[in-house]
C-alpha cells in the first residue's frame, strides 16, 4: 500500500494548527492569540516563544498572574514592541532580569538599567500599527538569538 504523500502533509499541517489554535486559544470561540517571547527571571529555565491569548488576562497568566504593567514600548521601525511585567514588582521583591535586561541594551532601552530594573518575568510582544498587541517582532527575535536567549 503506498501514501499519498501530499495528502499526508496536509493532514499533519492541519492537525498542527488545529493544536497550535487550540494552545494559543485560537479557536472560533476563544481570542486572538499572538507569539510572545517569554524571558523567565530564573535563569535556569530558558527563555522561549509562547503562544498568549492577546487579552490582559492571557498576557497576565502567561507571567504568573497579577496586574500587568507595560514597562517599555520599542518603537523600532522594524518592528514595534512592548516588553510587560508584573506591576507590583517592587513590592513582591521579584528576583532581578538579567537575561531580559541584556536584551533592553541590546535593543536600545537604556533607561531600563536604571532605579527600575526588569525584574520577574518578562514578556515582549509586538505591536501592530494601531498600538494594539501583535505577534513578537523578528527584530526582537533576531536580538534575542545574538544575546544567546533562543537558539538560531
Amino acid at each position: 500500500m503506498t501514501h499519498d504523500t501530499p495528502s499526508l502533509r496536509r493532514r499533519v499541517a492541519r492537525s498542527i494548527t488545529r493544536s497550535r489554535d487550540a494552545v494559543a486559544g485560537q479557536g472560533r470561540d476563544g481570542p486572538p492569540a499572538g507569539w510572545a517571547l517569554l524571558i523567565p527571571a530564573r535563569t535556569e529555565l530558558p527563555c522561549e516563544l509562547v503562544p498568549v491569548p492577546l487579552t490582559a488576562a492571557g498576557i497576565s497568566d502567561s507571567i504568573g498572574g497579577g496586574l500587568l504593567e507595560e514597562v517599555v514600548c520599542g518603537p523600532d521601525p522594524d518592528g514595534a514592541h512592548t516588553v510587560y511585567q508584573d506591576a507590583a514588582r517592587e513590592m513582591k521583591a521579584l528576583p532581578d532580569n538579567p537575561r531580559a535586561a541584556r536584551l533592553a541594551a541590546r535593543l536600545g532601552w537604556p533607561y531600563l538599567t536604571g532605579p527600575t530594573p526588569l525584574r520577574g518575568d518578562a514578556l515582549v510582544l509586538g505591536l501592530d500599527e494601531h498600538g494594539a498587541d501583535a505577534d513578537v517582532p523578528d527584530v526582537v527575535l533576531a536580538a534575542a538569538v545574538r544575546e544567546g536567549l533562543l537558539r538560531g
